[in-house]
């Protein structure tokens, strides 16, 4: 008994020293410390609950301009997890070229014509899908005269965007038209706040990420002063944990929202931009001000209408029928 209550008592002088520590001697230390603590086991759970595999291994492989992209070639991702005492799974194909398009028709084959490039994430990606069930696939299909790529990938940003369509330019290869991908979520993507960083969780899946962990970065977009900047932050777990603190008013991202926009609209002006919004507010501010400025396509589904699908409970990405939705609202502003 006397070795619990010794036992206890030190226990609890333990823990008011770091109460004490936390809010009086190394207030930021203690707090980052805790916070640490709490995204650890945020993401142990998180990497439990699903569990993604890739033949041929790895799907992700660093990028010098974009920080990270998908591995060339036949993919075939296999998405598992545990739903009470069963193991689900589902799997999936992708084709991904030399540069970091995903196939958009029967072969790679490229016309001498128009040229519409679809830049955004996974939701445009089209995780969880064959190539044949994307929205660019199916959009290439409404309008074969024209070469459709589809630059999209998970986790990308209007960064990634925009840092696509510059090293395009460097190759003479910039599209006609940009489809660029933009819901309320990509706020946060934009400047890499806590957010996240957060729901990155860790590159550290496998062998292969762990040799090249420290290769895979973020970019993100920062304003300073009056200029909007391309910064970078480390995806290698231990090196970005100092990222978990920043704290962007919304006020900011809308401002580096719109900065980065205008950057891309200036850069490009022989581009032609629609953007796709796929989540958020019908006041949504990034939204209401871009529609004065470029042609905003409303992705969003309408819940009164049969437009929305996902892999549900293995995964909640859009399914074939919300893409072949998103191709046809898409197919619809071009027409006009």
């Amino acid at each position: 008994m006397k070795k619990i209550i010794s036992f206890l008592s030190i226990f609890c002088l333990t823990i008011i020293a770091l109460i004490f520590l936390t809010n009086k001697i190394l207030p930021e230390k203690a707090k980052t410390i805790f916070e640490y603590v709490k995204i650890i086991s945020w993401i142990s759970n998180r990497e439990k609950s699903t569990l993604y595999s890739c033949e041929p291994a790895p799907f992700y492989i660093p990028d010098k301009t974009l920080g990270y992209r998908g591995k060339p070639g036949h993919l075939k991702i296999t998405i598992q997890k545990k739903i009470g005492s069963e193991n689900k799974k589902m799997f999936f194909f992708a084709d991904i070229g030399e540069d970091g398009s995903r196939r958009t028709r029967p072969t790679r084959d490229k016309k001498e014509t128009k040229k519409i490039y679809l830049f955004g994430d996974s939701w445009l990606f089209g995780w969880g899908n064959n190539d044949e069930e994307t929205a660019a696939f199916v959009l290439q299909n409404m309008f074969p005269q024209y070469n459709i790529e589809n630059f999209a990938f998970n986790g990308y940003s209007n960064v990634h965007a925009y840092l696509q369509l510059r090293e395009l330019s460097k190759d003479g290869n910039l599209p006609d038209i940009a489809l660029l991908g933009y819901g309320d979520y990509y706020d946060s993507r934009n400047c890499a706040d806590k957010e996240w960083m957060k729901a990155w969780g860790s590159v550290k899946h496998s062998k292969e990420y762990m040799e090249k962990a420290p290769q895979f970065f973020l970019p993100y977009a920062d304003v300073d002063q009056e200029n909007i900047v391309i910064a970078k932050c480390s995806l290698f777990f231990f090196n970005k944990l100092k990222y978990y603190h920043r704290n962007i008013p919304d006020s900011t991202k809308h401002k580096i929202n719109l900065r980065l926009f205008s950057k891309m609209f200036n850069e490009f002006p022989n581009t032609k931009f629609y953007i796709l919004f796929l989540r958020g507010e019908n006041s949504n501010p990034t939204i209401s001000n871009l529609s004065q400025k470029a042609s905003v396509i409303d992705l969003r589904p309408d819940p009164a209408k049969n437009e929305w699908d996902d892999f549900s409970p293995l995964d909640d990405h859009p399914g074939p029928l919300a893409q072949k939705t998103f191709a046809k609202k898409i197919a619809t502003s071009l027409n006009q």
